[in-house]
């Protein structure tokens, strides 16, 4: 997963630069890429917010803002593609809770008072 506004030549020489909006809240961005899932190539004109998500990178701008950070979530199993959190996941009630709220997760199942990171409310 990459957030760029800058379009680079294969040298890395910049070609172009753009302004961007990021909001990212209550996500999970993980997988199997040891230095991590999240890059930024990113200027003075990037506006970036992110908070209360659980993302596998070493960036320190992510380490704030009640991110965890280069943790496993603890799915219950990738394997099958079982995505729900599993009862230890440090995920589990550390959602921030949204202005309207969002009150049913992926699998149209309600989300508690104390919301989880990511896609699917757990049920434990």
């Amino acid at each position: 997963f990459a957030i760029l506004n800058i379009n680079r030549t294969s040298t890395g020489a910049i070609i172009s630069e753009h302004p961007i909006d990021f909001n990212l809240v209550n996500s999970i961005i993980y997988g199997n890429l040891s230095e991590g899932e999240l890059g930024t190539d990113l200027n003075s004109a990037a506006n970036i917010s992110a908070a209360n998500n659980l993302i596998r990178t070493t960036l320190p701008e992510f380490s704030v803002n009640n991110n965890i950070t280069d943790m496993d979530p603890l799915f219950v199993n990738v394997n099958t593609y079982d995505y729900a959190l599993d009862s230890l996941s440090p995920a589990q009630d550390k959602g921030l809770t949204l202005n309207p709220p969002i009150t049913d997760d992926l699998c149209d199942e309600a989300r508690d008072a104390n919301p989880d990171m990511g896609a699917l409310e757990s049920k434990f």
